[in-house]
């Protein structure tokens, strides 16, 4: 909807002469069939989440809670087992997933990275670029205490 009518009638002019044709019966099967696997996809997506939320909520309660499902299994997949994770330090856990870019940084003399998949918690995204590296630290320190308590259970 638009106040200037001015714009309207260049819009309805427009249309008058668009170079748009028909849809025909072939092209509805195919478009339909493409919406219902892309509803297909959606509804497959949301049963794999529901699961690994089912699964990180038995198995990591506290590390599910602290950075979300995504992220969490992330880490864990990362380190290659729950045990392992709770193994590792702080500040391990905070530049897991950026390996290559550390071993990178260590042999031509650079900056090591802040964060690997750490970075993708909702903690570190909402903070300024400034206190990004901070908080990455700050929130592995927190993932170690919570393996710390998940690992004495498992």
């Amino acid at each position: 909807m638009t106040l200037d009518d001015e714009k309207a009638n260049q819009i309805i002019e427009a249309a008058k002469i668009s170079m748009g044709q028909d849809i025909t019966e072939m092209d509805q099967i195919q478009i339909k069939q493409f919406a219902q696997r892309v509803v297909d996809q959606i509804d497959y997506r949301n049963q794999i989440s529901e699961y690994l939320h089912g699964r990180l909520n038995a198995v990591s309660p506290n590390l599910q809670t602290l950075v979300g499902d995504n992220v969490a299994a992330k880490l864990i997949s990362q380190a290659g087992s729950l045990v392992n994770l709770a193994k590792a330090a702080a500040s391990t856990i905070q530049i897991l997933g950026a390996e290559k870019a550390l071993f990178r940084a260590l042999k031509k003399g650079g900056k090591t990275p802040k964060y690997g998949i750490i970075y993708n918690s909702s903690f570190i995204g909402r903070a300024g670029l400034k206190n990004k590296g901070r908080i990455s630290r700050y929130l592995a320190n927190k993932c170690a205490i919570c393996l710390l308590y998940t690992s004495d259970a498992a």
